[in-house]
């Protein structure tokens, strides 16, 4: 198989080589096979999001999934996979500081692969980026935004921390003193809810 070189480098975790030696294949003239292509081209993704060039890996994951079908069983990983791409391109953004790059990464996810793991984790990574950013309005509607998706997840807690947070930020004192109340209820610190009732009174 012509595909199997690449593929055996890589296994061996040799991702640079696979990368080259999958695209030599698409550079191939003459009929080369759609499955051949759509192989080398997730080769090529694979390759690149694990060397870190997460920009090249997400357009290669785009290429395979223009070949591919909802049906066939690699579209799901070539789907999740975008997703990652994206995912670290927010990473790569929060780490240089860029929060707004960042929020604009971690919006990207949802609509690769919408309702998955990485894509409620993004849209949380989101409103966290306006919130390092102190761009509140758009934190607060990340934030409410997250809480009426998924009332139930697991960051819910953070959610309401942070919306309290933002919602004293811009001076809206009812809205935070809601937050302030929830908060109360899964609070077990008398030390804390004592001041957080002492914060709605305010």
């Amino acid at each position: 198989m012509v595909t199997k070189a690449a593929e055996d480098l890589f296994a061996l975790k040799k991702y640079d080589q696979a990368a080259v030696a999958a695209r030599s294949i698409l550079e191939l003239t003459g009929d080369t096979k759609l499955s051949m292509r759509k192989t080398a081209w997730l080769i090529v993704a694979q390759s690149e999001l694990q060397s870190g060039h997460y920009a090249r890996a997400e357009s290669a994951y785009k290429i395979a999934q223009t070949l591919s079908k909802p049906n066939e069983p690699e579209y799901q990983a070539i789907k999740e996979g975008l997703a990652a791409s994206v995912y670290k391109l927010g990473e790569q953004a929060r780490e240089t500081g860029d929060h707004q790059g960042a929020a604009k990464h971690f919006a990207r996810v949802a609509t690769v692969a919408p309702g998955s793991d990485i894509a409620i984790a993004a849209q949380y990574d989101m409103a966290a980026s306006y919130i390092a950013k102190e761009d509140w309005s758009q934190a607060i509607n990340a934030l409410e935004n997250f809480r009426q998706k998924y009332p139930t997840h697991q960051l819910t807690k953070q959610v309401t921390e942070n919306l309290a947070l933002a919602y004293v930020k811009t001076d809206q004192p009812r809205n935070a003193a809601h937050e302030f109340e929830t908060m109360i209820n899964y609070q077990t610190s008398v030390d804390v809810r004592r001041d957080l009732q002492w914060r709605i009174a305010e």
